[in-house]
């Protein structure tokens, strides 16, 4: 009973450690902070025997998950679980938000102290994720503030509910050797996008508005991300690529050097991935978005204080990340580091977990406040002015993608924020 009482102490306190790499994370595990941080620890174990609990009982990420389930499981909770349905606006996996607002949430047990289960479906990009809404195949979706205006205008009876980016992460790049050098070059060229129903293909019409460039003055193509992407702008399928933070890092992750071109001023204060529900869910089951949000918030805390250890609970969520086959093909040529042509498969970037890091940490950049490292001082950070917002409805509305001028309260209902911030962030590694 003794023994069991000090391995719950024990990983109670882990929150002070902080590992050097996923491959050695127990090998550099600093316990001194953990174990002094509450005075207490010294009246049942000595700094030498909780340095050397933890080590022989925390061999490695899983081990750590086991623990926190037993500990959970000998909580037993009155309410019964209530399942939801989160519509991501990609098809594919990516080290992006499914690790740090779903993986890292469900790991830590912040759905469960919510009594959540979620589960997620990928879609082929906002607009999808959208339908996937208003059809009932989700509760929530993440979908770009364009995409969501768009709806709207529509009709479609969707709002927005909180935040999750608080940056525009699109932006148009051409290859180093491009003799494009502004916005105003694009006409008459071949321009990449995500895919049509991707936020990237919206980006690229207010951009090209705002240059006074027609639609039909250039060839939009969709060419997806990350290495599929790569390979288009180095086979010359296309002259430019209008695409997102964490696919332009893995393009350049596979050797291809680019240049981005300089944003219209207008969209600084644009952001794009957001929060969205149906009208009917945010009427009729309040607590459940509050308590998925507030989760996925938690997540996005702990991604930011340990990404290391948040990359693994993200690997072992999603081992596609790492250990996924890349196919028999030869038919993508991309650039290796050294500037050689050799045969990449779109997975192999994948392999490596630094490059995953970095782009989840990129990804995660999006969502924070920028030069913020402490995570008590960010306050509501996801809950956006509406100053913001009536930028992106002004934006929607000059690009053309809303046939009239949008108020906020039609896009943004921020009811339950207050609500949803109702934790405190010091304490975090606790709950």
């Amino acid at each position: 009973m003794e023994k069991q009482f000090l391995l719950i102490l024990a990983f109670i306190f882990l929150i002070g450690l902080n590992p050097a790499s996923p491959n050695e994370t127990i090998k550099s595990l600093s316990t001194t902070n953990a174990f002094q941080k509450n005075k207490s620890v010294s009246r049942f174990i000595s700094q030498k025997n909780f340095d050397r609990m933890i080590m022989s009982q925390l061999q490695n990420v899983r081990d750590y998950k086991s623990i926190n389930v037993q500990l959970s499981s000998n909580i037993e909770n009155e309410k019964k679980d209530t399942k939801l349905t989160l519509a991501l606006s990609r098809n594919t996996v990516t080290p992006a938000e499914e690790i740090f607002t779903y993986a890292v949430p469900q790991y830590m047990g912040y759905f469960a102290q919510q009594n959540i289960q979620p589960k997620l479906l990928y879609t082929n990009g906002s607009t999808a994720a959208i339908q996937a809404l208003t059809s009932g195949s989700a509760d929530i979706a993440y979908a770009s503030s364009l995409n969501i205006a768009a709806a709207i205008d529509k009709g479609v009876p969707i709002i927005a509910f909180a935040g999750l980016t608080v940056r525009w992460p699109y932006s148009i790049a051409v290859p180093k050797d491009s003799n494009i050098t502004s916005i105003y070059d694009l006409k008459n060229k071949r321009i990449g996008v995500v895919s049509f129903a991707s936020a990237s293909y919206h980006d690229l019409r207010a951009t090209l508005n705002h240059a006074n460039i027609s639609e039909s003055d250039v060839t939009i193509v969709p060419v997806g991300a990350g290495a599929r992407a790569a390979a288009a702008l180095y086979n010359r399928d296309i002259d430019a690529l209008d695409s997102y933070s964490d696919s332009f890092n893995a393009i350049q992750q596979n050797g291809l050097k680019l240049t981005f071109l300089e944003r219209p001023q207008s969209l600084e204060k644009l952001f794009s991935v957001t929060m969205v529900t149906r009208k009917d869910v945010l009427q009729d089951k309040p607590d459940l978005l509050i308590g998925f949000v507030r989760a996925a918030y938690k997540g996005i805390i702990f991604t930011k204080l340990y990404p290391k250890l948040a990359l693994e609970m993200g690997l072992e969520a999603f081992p596609q990340l790492k250990n996924s086959k890349p196919q028999k093909t030869t038919n993508k040529k991309i650039l290796n580091g050294d500037g050689n042509m050799s045969f990449k498969h779109e997975n192999e970037a994948k392999k490596s977990i630094e490059n995953i890091l970095q782009t989840m940490q990129i990804a995660l950049g999006d969502s924070i406040p920028k030069d913020q490292n402490d995570p008590t001082q960010w306050g509501a950070w996801l809950n956006l002015p509406q100053e913001r917002w009536q930028a992106v409805a002004d934006f929607a509305y000059q690009a053309g993608l809303t046939h009239k001028k949008l108020k906020v309260g039609d896009l943004w209902d921020p009811r339950l924020m207050d609500k949803i911030y109702d934790y405190n962030a010091e304490t975090i590694m606790r709950d």
